[in-house]
């Protein structure tokens, strides 16, 4: 008897450059603007709303309303409510409806025409001119606390405003540095990926998405069991939809991972126990009581050789040229940036 059998390999990878690769890099700062901005979105989430009777109901207020809608005189369905609360301006509702209400005092009725939008998603309304009786039977109004020490108390652990505003801008710097450290390592591996030269089998990437859909099913606490179909589904997607949209970022990975394993050999790294013994230090910092289970769930091969392509894509990381964009040194040449301390003062 003869027998054939087909074996996908693994393709040959070609490495280009991958050390020594230059990028222009933004020095990470956060302005006065945006931890303003964050301040005043603690702000409106510690406000609160009081009751008003001594003016009609303005644009930013929270009002209570019943009302009754029509077309040519004819209620019609989902056009009714009672107690229904609106807050003016936020577009909740079809265009002019919340500016007629604008004006209105408690207790007040009056008819607000409105058209509704040619591409309304009920057809039988769509582009249809409607009235919509309306009562108003209450009108709040938000009210914000002032920044102060009581303030920080409130919104952190700190006793003052201006360390809780330190703190604010500690943390946003804190995040604008991830992120860009995260770009840039991310244009880094695109570099080198740019430099490589590998053909990537259709059977890995559709294998990478696969992977990907297991991962999310996991993380949404499905199981292992749910299917490759009912997982499309949830996502509201077709097959073809779902292999459209996740195609290149499965593409992107498994060419990393390509690139990363030739590195890992090139270089010829390996993960010590020095190193697996960190990432279990670091589980039951994560997990505390319950990072035996987590230990016991963890496949030492797939973690082994994930902490040799960290150490691989470190290689590229760590030997990059990171140089400031000329337009940036010449600026800070002629005014120098204000440091962290300085802008504390502020």
């Amino acid at each position: 008897m003869q027998y054939t059998a087909e074996v996908q390999l693994k393709p040959t990878v070609t490495l280009g450059a991958y050390t020594g690769l230059e990028f222009t890099r933004d020095k990470v700062k956060v302005t006065k603007e945006e931890v303003s901005e964050e301040i005043e979105r603690a702000r409106e989430n510690a406000g609160w709303w009081e009751q008003i009777t001594d003016r009609p109901a303005q644009m930013g207020d929270k009002v209570k309303i019943d009302y009754t809608g029509s077309v040519d005189g004819v209620a019609f369905e989902g056009g009714t409510a009672a107690d229904y609360e609106l807050t003016l301006g936020s577009g909740a509702f079809i265009p002019g409806f919340e500016e007629g209400v604008v004006g209105m005092n408690v207790g007040e009725s009056k008819n607000v025409n409105v058209k509704f939008p040619e591409q309304y998603h009920a057809e039988n309304l769509a582009g249809k001119d409607a009235v919509f009786v309306v009562t108003v039977k209450d009108i709040t109004v938000k009210k914000l606390p002032e920044l102060d020490d009581e303030f920080a108390k409130d919104v952190s652990e700190f006793d003052t405003f201006a360390e809780y505003k330190d703190d604010v801008r500690a943390r946003l710097l804190k995040n604008a540095t991830e992120r860009s450290e995260s770009e840039f390592h991310s244009e880094l591996l695109n570099a080198a990926l740019e430099n490589m030269t590998a053909a990537v089998p259709q059977s890995m990437v559709a294998e990478k998405t696969d992977e990907f859909l297991r991962n999310y099913a996991e993380n949404m606490g499905l199981g292992g069991n749910v299917s490759r179909e009912d997982v499309v589904k949830m996502l509201g997607l077709t097959e073809d939809a779902f292999d459209q949209m996740m195609r290149p970022t499965a593409m992107r990975q498994v060419q990393a991972d390509l690139l990363l394993d030739a590195i890992a050999k090139a270089e010829d790294l390996k993960a010590s126990d020095e190193d697996k013994a960190e990432v279990y230090k670091q589980i039951e910092a994560d997990y505390g009581e319950n990072a035996e289970k987590v230990k016991e769930m963890i496949d030492e091969e797939l973690m082994t050789r994930d902490l040799v392509r960290r150490k691989a894509a470190s290689i590229i990381y760590d030997t990059a040229v990171k140089t400031e964009p000329k337009a940036a040194e010449e600026a800070n040449a002629e005014e120098p940036a204000a440091s962290a301390e300085e802008e504390n003062k502020d």
